[in-house]
């Protein structure tokens, strides 16, 4: 996965010792040996540990499992593409009837 920009998320080489790791793994874990690595995505960068805290999983399955978790925990910073007007316009009228 090194080297890799997934959905905006690029793990570098933390990817490869995500997928080397053993698992199952918790996150207080995967933190303790790698929560200061840096994930990188469009409008900024976070640690592992950041991006793990609070995610309320008790136990990773794999290293997808951890990959997942942590796209959806940066949010729209890594996945928005830049593009800031994401479902701008979209919230239906009150008086229009949805089907």
């Amino acid at each position: 996965m090194s080297d890799e920009r997934s959905q905006g998320v690029d793990f570098g080489e933390l990817g490869d010792e995500l997928e080397n790791h053993d698992y199952p793994a918790t996150a207080e874990e995967l933190t303790e040996e790698y929560g200061d690595w840096t994930v990188e995505y469009n409008d900024g960068e976070e640690t592992l540990s950041n991006a793990l805290e609070g995610v309320g999983v008790d136990e990773f399955q794999s290293a997808e499992e951890v990959f997942e978790t942590v796209m959806m925990m940066v949010g729209e910073e890594a996945t928005d593409e830049g593009h800031s007007g994401r479902g701008a316009g979209t919230a239906p009228d009150e008086d229009t009837d949805s089907f």
